[in-house]
């Protein structure tokens, strides 16, 4: 798939290839620049390139998902992915978030214009996909190296002056976490999943050079650096699947796990050193290197010095020496909230509060506890909340179907695994844009023509 770029003459692609071209660069700046349109006590109303970039690929999309109506009216995916879209436009009636609801609301359609498109399209999407693939892992590459220029930089320069997102400074672990374009780390390390998963494949297929293995050295450093357990978890349970499905080639499989163990060494230097020249922090190398492996040990690994280096009222110190049990309990107890809210009566565990209603039905039950502006931070605990038990039907349904419609190359499916996996540290559409275009590329590229789908089906009669 990425051996080669293929000579994709522009000029001769059609409107909504020429569009689906620059994805691999507008999915990273899912936060930084930023329109600010304005916030109420619910929500804030933001604009970002990547949600602009989604709107205009939805618009291109719609005249060639309309010609194609006919034939995409015989497709599962679209029933399905029709019914929660159209799902979501129904719980307007009852959503106590109207506004925020409305937005969402179209959202998810533009997501379904795109996707039905793509459907529609998907023998030239086909063809195009092996271009989407190097443009993602090249623009990967830049965006990793912006990474590790954003760690140093974060050394000596404001937050402002570096896009640091508050909990991202230096201040907090001694080092900085990067966030590049995104929000948070764990959102720059989402995105980094996809190129990681297509390079690995090459590797273990034994499709290798200097530059395959060069690049994902240093992506795998970029997620290391990101510190964000959610996509590191992900990353290594999609690996481990990989693994398993190349099992038969040990070389290959050592060779990928001495890479990755390399990058994690090298990381940890990286971020010791950073702490350790940092004139803002007072925190020694192995303490930094420290807090890095009890933070993605969940609190296991401990190699700090049983007694503290620096006097412990020192105002210099990071704000964490390791592992932040809180940063789990909050998101944890934010799932119970949600939760809660759902059972709270019949209707509303069928059909849920209603679409961008999980934050005010929240605080409307727990005043003391949450705010209006909340969001869940758990994907399949918001869906159960906002679309009830039926939405949630719709919401594993189209994953089954995903799960299907690519088994014919179950390597996807370790990428499928680490976004569900990173769909239990987060919820939304905005930041997270992302998952669904490379989920829709992958599968509709996998779809066979109109006529095989026919020919198999009268063989089946």
């Amino acid at each position: 798939m990425i051996e080669q770029l293929p000579r994709v003459q522009f000029r001769k692609l059609t409107l909504l290839e020429k569009v689906w071209l620059f994805a691999p660069f507008a999915i990273w700046f899912s936060y930084q620049p930023l329109v600010r349109l304005g916030q109420d006590a619910t929500s804030y109303y933001e604009l970002s390139i990547t949600v602009i970039y989604v709107a205009l690929l939805a618009l291109v999309s719609l005249p060639y998902a309309w010609r194609a109506r006919r034939e995409l009216a015989r497709h599962k995916a679209i029933w399905l992915t029709g019914a929660f879209a159209d799902l979501s436009l129904l719980t307007l009636l009852w959503t106590p978030n109207l506004l925020r609801g409305f937005l969402t609301v179209g959202i998810v359609y533009a997501l379904f214009f795109i996707f039905a498109a793509a459907l529609a399209e998907r023998e030239r999407l086909k063809k195009l996909l092996p271009a989407l693939a190097k443009l993602l892992i090249m623009s990967a590459v830049v965006v990793s190296l912006l990474a590790f220029a954003q760690v140093v930089a974060g050394i000596w320069l404001s937050r402002s002056e570096t896009l640091l997102c508050a909990g991202c400074i230096a201040d907090q672990f001694g080092f900085v976490r990067p966030n590049v374009f995104a929000i948070e780390p764990q959102f720059l390390g989402s995105l980094l999943l996809a190129p990681l998963f297509l390079l690995l494949r090459h590797i273990l297929k034994g499709n290798t050079n200097i530059t395959v293995v060069g690049s994902f050295f240093i992506i795998s450093m970029a997620l290391f650096l990101t510190l964000s357990r959610g996509a590191i978890f992900a990353f290594f349970l999609g690996v481990l699947v990989l693994l398993i499905l190349y099992r038969r080639h040990l070389t290959r499989l050592a060779a990928t796990v001495g890479l990755l163990s390399a990058a994690l060494v090298v990381t940890l230097y990286i971020q010791g050193i950073a702490a350790m020249v940092n004139p803002r922090v007072d925190v020694t190398f192995r303490e930094a290197v420290a807090a890095s492996i009890n933070q993605l040990s969940l609190g296991v690994v401990d190699i700090a010095p049983e007694e503290p280096a620096k006097p412990s009222g020192n105002d210099n110190a990071p704000k964490y020496d390791g592992y932040v049990e809180e940063s789990t309990n909050v998101r944890l107890g934010l799932s119970q909230l949600a939760f809660n809210t759902w059972t709270d009566n019949p209707l509303r565990i069928l059909f849920g509060v209603g679409i961008g209603g999980a934050g005010v039905a929240m605080h409307e039950q727990y005043p003391d506890e949450t705010d209006a502006r909340q969001i869940v931070q758990n994907q399949y605990v918001e869906v159960l909340l906002e679309y009830g038990l039926v939405g949630m039907l719709l919401f594993v349904s189209i994953l089954v179907g995903f799960v299907k419609g690519t088994r014919n190359e179950k390597w996807i499916w370790a990428l499928l695994l680490a976004y569900m996996v990173q769909w239990n540290f987060f919820s939304g559409y905005p930041n997270a844009l992302h998952i669904y275009l490379v989920l829709m590329a992958l599968y509709c590229s996998l779809q066979p023509k109109p006529t095989e789908r026919r020919a198999g089906a009268t063989r089946s009669r």
